[in-house]
């Protein structure tokens, strides 16, 4: 009988279901602010991006006198400048937004990369972006970058004040 006052040392199934219980719960609340994080690191970036542009195009514009007739995401951007004889590098890359698209902004297919419409005499431009969460004290969704700041405003020339 002396093999029965001897105890066995171990877990038992449902103290190891608990602390698998718990692992899980940690897991997923450490996945869900890793997500809301990366999400607010990209729309950080598509900000910077579209203030990069905005001062790319502004120093265009001071050197040429217009804005550009289009720009194309990933590539750069020149024009005869005024103050040399070659030509001056605006931006060396033109950035595209990072993926995926957060947000509302799935919802909007020509949002995969920053759309550029120039006025018809070369004055005056719209930059339209999409934001997947508040960033700052800009809000979420469609927006619009012009010379003289960012509105809210839905992809199209419509949606242009000029």
């Amino acid at each position: 009988m002396a093999y029965l006052t001897k105890k066995i040392k171990g877990f038992t199934f449902i103290e190891m279901v608990v602390v698998v219980f718990i692992i899980v719960i940690l897991a997923t609340i450490t996945i869900s602010f890793l997500s809301a994080s990366r999400q607010r690191n990209r729309d950080t970036v598509r900000i910077s991006d579209v203030s990069q542009l905005q001062i790319a195009l502004s120093s265009y514009k001071r050197d040429i006198g217009t804005y550009p007739t289009i720009i194309t995401g990933g590539q750069e951007l020149r024009g005869a400048g005024s103050i040399t004889a070659t030509t001056t590098l605006y931006m060396a890359l033109v950035p595209t937004p990072p993926t995926p698209r957060d947000g509302n902004c799935a919802n909007y297919p020509l949002y995969t990369s920053y759309y550029y419409l120039p006025s018809s005499d070369y004055k005056n431009y719209c930059l339209f972006f999409c934001l997947g969460g508040n960033t700052g004290d800009i809000t979420a969704d469609a927006k619009i970058a012009m010379p003289k700041g960012i509105i809210s405003g839905a992809l199209g020339s419509s949606a242009c004040p000029f």
